[in-house]
């Protein structure tokens, strides 16, 4: 029974991730030569009715994708690809909902973390091989989670349920910049596949097609500077919770990349021209997007000085009041 086996088997791969096991478990996470085919097994109760058992199988899941043997990849590999799939799936097989696909989310971030982590204390050791596979894992991962993305709304179930569960919007927005780190680690240098592109659509989105009611520019654009917290991963073997960044040198790069690749300085002037026009008529209510909007045309400036880009006049305006 899942409620009995499963917490089992999550303490298991918990102990021998803690205990620092330096064994690869991929052969048994698929069927192929003889393998245990755990894999589909745990990944099957991300669709549970109980978030109590959804929880016990992403950690499971995250925890399982650490044991790739010594400084591989390989069971990270193939858990994160069970898991775009299930995302992307349409259906009965599919993470149809926002409580479902949370924990999906929070699992690649995790997976994220890890691959980030296993890199930092890797680096000099590192494959060829391996990082053309992770680079893989992270174009996929991207598409995925730009894809769902949109369906989500704020807040839900597992926020009232229970405060240290991941809610779908907060953590696929986490998965989501922990997998641009990844791509940026893989490919610092050349042009980057679709997944991190798509990834920037959605970052770029309500920049272009700006609505304050929906609150979507402050959200995406507030996680990159701010992302929400991750205690939800406190509780998974190898991890640390709290807040992932990537640093402010992540931060002014995607920036860059916003506005050199997806052209959005012109929707930002227009968000600091909305806000001035809004608190000209009432200055009781803060324009935190019009805050923002400048933050974000400050920092490139300060970022690409060799532009000479001279801050639009409503900005100049209010950076000098």
């Amino acid at each position: 029974h899942p409620d009995k086996v499963l917490p089992l088997v999550e303490v298991i791969f918990s102990s021998l991730v803690t205990g620092g096991a330096r064994i690869d478990v991929s052969s048994q996470l698929t069927n192929g030569d003889g393998g245990a085919n755990l894999l589909p097994s745990v990944t099957k109760h991300l669709k549970s009715s109980k978030g109590e058992v959804r929880g016990c199988a992403w950690r499971t899941l995250v925890v399982m994708a650490q044991l790739s043997g010594s400084g591989g990849f390989r069971s990270a590999e193939l858990v994160t690809k069970a898991i775009t799939d299930a995302l992307t799936a349409g259906g009965a097989g599919g993470l149809t909902t926002s409580d479902l696909r949370s924990g999906g989310y929070a699992a690649l971030e995790g997976m994220a973390r890890h691959i980030l982590s296993t890199m930092n204390a890797n680096e000099s050791s590192l494959r060829e091989e391996d990082m053309a596979a992770v680079g893989k894992l992270a174009d996929g991962a991207l598409t995925a989670l730009a894809s769902c993305l949109p369906k989500d709304k704020a807040g839900g179930a597992a926020a009232t349920a229970d405060s240290a569960a991941p809610v779908a919007k907060e953590a696929g927005m986490n998965a989501l910049l922990a997998w641009m780190q990844v791509s940026k680690r893989v490919r610092s240098t050349g042009e980057r596949k679709g997944g991190y592109d798509k990834a920037l659509d959605h970052l770029a989105e309500p920049t272009a097609k700006y609505t304050a009611k929906d609150g979507e520019f402050r959200f995406r654009i507030g996680c990159l500077l701010a992302p929400p917290s991750s205690t939800y991963l406190s509780t998974v073997a190898g991890l640390e919770g709290g807040t992932a960044t990537g640093g402010e040198g992540f931060v002014e790069s995607v920036l860059v990349d916003l506005i050199e690749k997806k052209e959005i300085a012109r929707g930002l002037e227009s968000i600091v021209d909305a806000a001035i026009k809004k608190h000209a008529s009432s200055d009781a209510v803060p324009q935190i997007d019009g805050a923002l909007a400048i933050y974000l045309l400050v920092l490139y400036r300060s970022a690409r000085p060799s532009k000479g880009a001279a801050l639009p006049a409503a900005a100049a305006k209010a950076v000098a009041a």
